[in-house]
């Protein structure tokens, strides 16, 4: 049952506790990726499974440097999550290369954070106070749908998140700009184009594509046949 305004009210005893916080607009990409993701426990952290030399992250090795089950999409390598800026190199989303992955190799950076070539420490990260922003704007957006002061909340906190990680304008061949509040759809597409940035390779894309496509009677049912078609593998010639 889809539930916005207790969605809403959850978010906001969270927010309003103020204690939680994004850090600040300005952050560099190191200290962004050492505070949230080498070390743990940051500002931005609500909970997070723990690991440590006495109990070491067992995941690692799968998005490791050798021997990795998996890694990240080419697409995603080449620069089409968190775009690029050909003319100034240091022009970079703060979430992207370095911090998510590695494009050299598509390892996973969030959870390698290796001590060793087998060892790692990082934490499992289920709820960061970007998730509580976000999820209150997806709410927002459908809580009457049409809505503009609604909708205009919703753009704010996509707005604030993308400010803070220094979040790229052009990517993928398309200029992401604000959405007309009053365009449920399209506010929509904007929070969940958001996520996949925000939150990429933390377990959460496939229920936000599900909840997406179901939406309205699977009104954006496409984007489950679409995936479905990237990754189905070609069928077998018939010699």
């Amino acid at each position: 049952m889809e539930e916005y305004q207790k969605c809403i009210d959850a978010c906001n005893k969270v927010i309003e506790s103020n204690k939680y916080q994004l850090l600040p607009t300005g952050t560099p990409q190191s200290n962004f990726y050492n505070n949230v993701y080498l070390n743990g426990n940051s500002v931005e952290s609500i909970f997070e499974f723990q690991f440590d030399n006495q109990k070491l992250n067992p995941f690692a090795p799968m998005f490791g440097l050798t021997g990795r089950e998996f890694r990240a999409a080419d697409w995603i390598a080449e620069g089409n999550l968190f775009g690029t800026d050909p003319l100034n190199s240091a022009n970079v989303d703060i979430r992207g290369n370095g911090t998510s992955m590695l494009e050299s190799n598509a390892s996973i950076s969030k959870y390698t954070n290796q001590r060793t070539s087998t060892t790692s420490y990082a934490h499992w990260f289920v709820y960061r106070f970007a998730d509580v922003l976000l999820m209150k704007a997806e709410a927002l957006t459908w809580l009457t749908p049409g809505n503009a002061a609604n909708g205009t909340s919703a753009i704010e906190l996509v707005n604030k998140i993308r400010l803070g990680r220094h979040a790229l304008s052009y990517v993928a061949d398309k200029t992401i700009e604000n959405p007309d509040p009053t365009n449920t759809e399209n506010v929509s597409l904007y929070v969940f184009e958001e996520r996949a940035r925000e939150f990429a390779f933390e377990g959460k894309r496939w229920y936000d594509i599900l909840r997406f496509a179901k939406r309205n009677n699977y009104a954006n049912e496409k984007i489950l046949l679409n995936i479905v078609s990237a990754s189905a593998q070609p069928q077998l010639k018939l010699i």
